[in-house]
């Protein structure tokens, strides 16, 4: 064998090998990145779900508090409506016209003499 087929073995042994480093290096890489973006998939699937977890949660509380307050008005304006009621019913007993009206001026006027 001459030097010049020695030196073609070697050259072809060598990109071979070159060949077989870089594949590798695009194979780490692809996993490499497969691994990463597969993490940024599931960081972001977890991350929405934690988003929507918090917009249902919070949707909840809000329902919550739209209640309370439709509650809260509605006692209020039954509580007026009664009030006015017992003052001002035709036809009522004059211990019920009177007694929301008298207990509101007894009140009134207390605390005006303090």
């Amino acid at each position: 064998m001459t030097i010049r087929e020695s030196s073609n073995y070697f050259l072809l042994a060598g990109f071979f090998l070159a060949a077989g480093f870089l594949a590798a290096a695009f194979l780490g890489a692809a996993f490499l990145g497969a691994a990463f973006l597969g993490a940024a998939f599931l960081g972001a699937a977890f991350l929405g779900a934690a988003f929507l977890g918090a917009a249902f949660l919070g949707a909840a509380f809000l329902g919550v508090a739209f209640l309370a307050g439709a509650y809260l008005a509605a006692g209020f304006f039954f509580a007026v409506v009664f009030f006015l009621a017992g003052t001002t019913v035709p036809g009522a007993s004059s211990s019920l016209n009177n007694s929301s009206l008298e207990t509101f001026t007894s009140f009134t006027s207390a605390s005006s003499r303090m």
